[in-house]
């Protein structure tokens, strides 16, 4: 049986979660929006999406909606534009092929 944490436990936790997602770049947060796709859904999985969406938001707001009004599942574009993302694509690529990189 699962411990039921408290409203002041949970606040905690959010309050630590969010200063760790807002220490992160935006190409950090954008990695992480863009893995958390690959994830399986999960009861806290919206909460962390949410948080990401949160700190995208404060960050560049104009950009978060133009997202959200797109059909794009990815914040990317929006966020380092399409020449900065195409390099950016390029770099993971190579990164993913060598892992010790």
């Amino acid at each position: 049986m699962k411990k039921q944490l408290t409203q002041e436990q949970k606040a905690i936790i959010e309050a630590k979660a969010r200063a760790l997602v807002a220490s992160r770049t935006t190409l950090e947060l954008i990695a992480d929006f863009e893995e958390s796709e690959k994830q399986p859904i999960s009861e806290t999985l919206p909460l962390v999406r949410g948080w990401l969406m949160d700190e995208l938001e404060n960050r560049d707001p104009e950009a978060l909606a133009e997202w959200l009004d797109s059909n794009e599942a990815s914040p990317r574009r929006f966020f380092i534009g399409d020449e900065d993302s195409t390099y950016i694509q390029e770099f993971d690529t190579f990164t993913d092929a060598d892992p010790g990189l």
